[in-house]
């Protein structure tokens, strides 16, 4: 991609960039609230994006040239950005969670699994958040679209908003993600600290139990008295049909753990690596970034692996003939999700190569502030502008590391407020695909939607800023 960074040599770029990010997010929100459709949305940001910070816009033209030139050359970097390998994936997988929703809907596992968990649980707030938060176990994107059916369903017939549901679905599944090694985030924090993945999950514990208590005390509540239980009418307490009925889940994280256990033995034992193919690169220390990114690419691998084979599964167990299997599939992969998936990809690169966020925080980093306010400043910007969690540890943990491992020590606090920081950030942020997903499926307002947020992301904040009392 071209980049012609407009603010160059200017003392004041980040203020600048911090400027103009404001303006196009305020932009995003009046067309969002005007019912412009958020692919649409998410794109022109990409290309108002490009303008601002001159993507593709060469200083040594002027003129039509440099106008005309800009442009193509600006449209040809959007067009790279949508056909990437890791937007391609991307795509790939979320259409796959998709198709794989249809199916477990048409043959009833979805039905059966709510129905079992639902008897076995007895109260329909505790199976709309087991539902979710299950299926956030696995790092899948989009996969908020695979528990918002589940979510639907066991609240179908409960006095609840679209706001509520759309909220409960997306809070909930996001959980586990501050302490699950599944996650890149995590994983790629841990590096950058040079600590061991158990201890920054044993750090950073108490803000999934702040995240699941602000669920419960903030959303959940708002399931009326009287809908909560549910009677003998259900079926029996069973554990036995939940997991049947979850096997192909069950499935599908097991097979997304087979890549994390892969890396754990070479890790464990780096003289096997001699025996694969192309030998001492896959070493995991002597060449720890390739190692990473194989890693990351192959857990989406088998990921996508796992989803196509349960889908076959699915349909020749359930005798479901071809006619009806590829209707289910068209059903399921619309234009809409297939434009909306590749706007946020495009986003998310045109983000990367305007420099606007590494703009930004080094911005706020030179203001003098304390070192907390700057490094919550910094990584709740950046997740809120990327809306993914392993962009914010990417971009901001190498800029930061003197602050959070002062002396080479990590100060454990410290990392987890700025792990909750940055993933509050992406929680709230109105690129982050989950929630984009569940709003687009209870078709839910974003204004309520965001205030149903307020609660437990104080309470997940206040947790946070008490851990630094330790530091």
């Amino acid at each position: 991609m071209f980049l012609a960074d407009l603010t160059a040599g200017d003392p004041h770029a980040g203020m600048w960039a911090l400027i103009k990010i404001g303006c196009i997010f305020l932009g995003m929100v009046l067309l969002i609230r005007k019912g412009v459709p958020i692919g649409y949305v998410l794109l022109l940001a990409a290309v108002a994006i490009g303008f601002a910070f001159g993507v593709g816009f060469s200083p040594e033209e002027s003129g039509l040239a440099w106008a005309v030139g800009g442009t193509g050359r600006l449209l040809t970097a959007m067009g790279q950005a949508a056909i990437l390998p890791s937007s391609l994936r991307l795509l790939a997988l979320v259409l796959s969670i998709a198709v794989f929703g249809a199916v477990m809907g048409y043959v009833e596992k979805l039905r059966a699994l709510t129905v079992s968990l639902l008897a076995l649980l007895r109260d329909r707030r505790w199976g709309m958040a087991s539902l979710a938060s299950l299926i956030g176990l696995m790092p899948m994107p989009g996969g908020a679209m695979l528990s918002a059916p589940m979510v639907g369903d066991v609240a179908n017939d409960v006095d609840l908003r679209p706001e509520d549901k759309t909220a409960i679905n997306h809070w909930m599944r996001h959980v586990w993600e501050y302490v699950d090694p599944l996650f890149p985030a995590l994983l790629m924090a841990s590096t950058v600290l040079a600590v061991p993945v158990g201890n920054l999950m044993i750090a950073q514990s108490p803000l999934t139990l702040a995240a699941i208590v602000g669920g419960v005390l903030f959303l959940l509540r708002r399931v009326p008295l009287h809908q909560r239980t549910v009677g003998d009418d259900v079926g029996e307490r069973r554990l036995r049909p939940v997991l049947w009925a979850i096997s192909p889940v069950l499935f599908i994280i097991g097979a997304t753990l087979l890549p994390q256990v892969i890396a754990g033995v070479l890790r464990a034992r780096p003289e096997l690596t001699a025996r694969l193919p192309g030998g001492a690169i896959w070493h995991p220390e002597d060449n720890k970034q390739f190692f990473d990114r194989m890693l990351g690419v192959g857990t989406e691998i088998f990921m996508l692996a796992s989803l196509l084979t349960v889908i076959a599964l699915l349909l020749k167990a359930n005798r479901v003939n071809r006619r009806a299997g590829w209707t289910l599939v068209r059903k399921a992969v619309t234009l809409q999700l297939t434009a909306l998936v590749v706007s946020v990809c495009v986003l998310k690169e045109l983000l990367d190569a305007s420099g606007a966020a590494v703009n930004i925080a080094t911005y706020l980093q030179s203001t003098g502030l304390p070192g907390p306010v700057v490094i919550g400043s910094v990584l709740f910007v950046v997740g809120l502008l990327l809306g993914y969690s392993f962009g914010f540890v990417a971009i901001c943990y190498p800029m930061l590391l003197p602050m959070l491992a002062p002396g080479g020590t990590v100060n454990y606090p410290l990392a987890t407020f700025a792990f909750a920081m940055g993933f509050l950030g992406v929680l709230l942020s109105p690129v982050h695909l989950c929630l984009v997903l569940s709003r687009e499926h209870f078709d839910a307002r974003w204004g309520p939607v965001y205030k149903q947020f307020i609660g437990p992301s104080i309470l997940v904040f206040a947790t946070a800023c008490l851990m630094l009392l330790w530091a």
